[in-house]
């Protein structure tokens, strides 16, 4: 599948200096395992309740969980938003009642405290998969790019510093082609299912908001000639749908697999 192959872009992530004018994470590390989730979608003990930072100060500071709470992932990975802007820690937080979220953790006084998160899956032993973090608007600005639900048709997304979703197609084709994946240089105005390629990104569930478009991402393909879409959104009862006259795309892009000459990117993939 398409979105399993994003997997392989995890070179995205940003390189950071520190100020010399304000106290900086340095070095992170998770702490006190834990078996109150029992989710381990990384094997045990990866499931912990503690995060401890270290600073170039020499100060060790900690953010410590509900009980209902718990980090889920190998290691804390050290970010920075914008070059004005601290290091953080981009963590994932599963919760007993809603699932994973991602979160950014940074200094404040003298402890740690959760500045940025996602809205969480929305149930439990639901995971989802940091690849990369890079400016990928050109704004100055780094997202995160992270696969939902990665163990059972995983979605590409990208989120903002606010913690909301970001509807944008440039994006996802530097990904794509960093990867040895070709897109479509244009997205094509859907007309008909039978006339779709035998894998493409569609965009349902379009709508306009202050004047800019949003939309949800699925993956068409054919299987053995068989078409159906794969779609993350968790309330469905199955990730794989064949209800075609339910859903109503606006356009799609196309995919092929082995090559990146359908649509090169300027000044070469994303770093």
């Amino acid at each position: 599948m398409v979105i399993r192959y994003a997997l392989s872009l995890c070179a995205l992530i940003v390189l950071m200096a520190p100020s010399a004018r304000a106290e900086q994470i340095i070095a992170a590390s998770y702490a006190e395992p834990v078996d109150r989730y029992g989710h381990y979608a990384l094997g045990r003990p990866h499931e912990y309740a503690r995060l401890v930072a270290t600073t170039d100060a020499g100060r060790a500071v900690v953010l410590g969980l509900p009980i209902d709470e718990v980090f889920e992932v190998l290691a804390p990975r050290l970010v920075q938003v914008t070059d004005q802007t601290p290091t953080e820690l981009l963590v994932i937080v599963s919760s007993l009642d809603s699932g994973s979220r991602l979160a950014l953790v940074g200094l404040g006084g003298n402890r740690l405290e959760i500045v940025a998160q996602s809205v969480p899956i929305g149930m439990p032993n639901r995971w989802l998969n940091p690849v990369g973090v890079a400016d990928l608007s050109g704004n100055g600005e780094a997202e995160i790019a992270a696969v939902t639900t990665p163990h059972i048709g995983g979605v590409l997304r990208v989120y903002r510093r606010s913690g909301e979703r970001w509807s944008d197609t440039d994006y996802v084709r530097r990904l794509l082609s960093a990867s040895g994946v070709g897109t479509s240089e244009d997205e094509v105005p859907f007309s008909s299912w039978g006339e779709l390629p035998d894998l493409a990104l569609l965009s349902i569930k379009h709508y306009q908001e202050d004047g800019k478009d949003f939309w949800h991402w699925v993956v068409f393909k054919r299987v053995d000639g068989r078409p159906l879409v794969l779609d993350s959104a968790s309330y469905l009862p199955s990730n794989i749908r064949t209800d075609f006259e339910n859903m109503h795309p606006k356009w799609f892009i196309e995919v092929n697999m082995h090559s990146t000459s359908m649509h090169p990117i300027a000044g070469g993939s994303a770093d």
